[in-house]
């Protein structure tokens, strides 16, 4: 995981999983704005890469990687302290 300042109210982060017997990754990118003092807004996702299941049915269902079962999922936080 690496994250950095790229304003003073505004912080980037990356985070990344990788599986190294099927080759596929999770990849986290998220930012954080601070509105104030007591209040931050945080945006991120989590996409998989690699390969995705195959199959016609529920029954004949075949996993390919481990990370590319994951669906992408996209988030927004509100925080408030007090």
């Amino acid at each position: 995981m690496a994250s950095y300042e790229i304003l003073p109210i505004l912080m980037g982060s990356l985070a990344w999983i990788y599986s190294f017997s099927d080759q596929s990754s999770l990849l986290q990118p998220g930012l954080s704005l601070s509105v104030s003092d007591e209040a931050d807004f945080v945006f991120g996702a989590l996409i998989g890469l690699g390969a995705r299941p195959q199959g016609s049915t529920p029954f004949d269902f075949e996993l390919k990687s481990e990370f590319g079962t994951y669906p992408n999922i996209y988030y927004m936080e509100f925080k408030f302290y007090f």
